[in-house]
């Protein structure tokens, strides 16, 4: 995306070393570590998400098909070989990396 230096470093710090919790009823959980996501309710979730998504649809064309709205992300295919199972599990693994 060619972002880099200050504003690179300023988003790396923006998503890292988050911690929560839950309160319910007067009662709290333990804090736990963050490691994915971006903080509800905050400004900058639906930009990071545009960014993520914005070339989802070109990691696999015409192997794969998707459903883009909102916040949402469908990936799907018609499995009826081996082969077309394989570019399902290969596109799979490759978003969650």
């Amino acid at each position: 995306m060619g972002i880099d230096g200050l504003l690179l470093s300023w988003i790396c710090a923006f998503l890292s070393n988050r911690t929560q919790r839950v309160v319910v009823e007067g009662f709290t959980s333990n804090w736990v570590s963050v490691i994915s996501g971006v903080p509800q309710g905050s400004v900058l979730g639906p930009i990071f998400f545009l960014l993520y998504v914005d070339d989802v649809t070109l990691a696999y064309p015409g192997t794969v098909r998707y459903k883009l709205f909102a916040d949402d992300l469908k990936i799907y295919s018609n499995v009826d070989s081996s082969c077309a199972s394989l570019n399902l599990h290969t596109a799979l693994c490759e978003f969650e990396r």
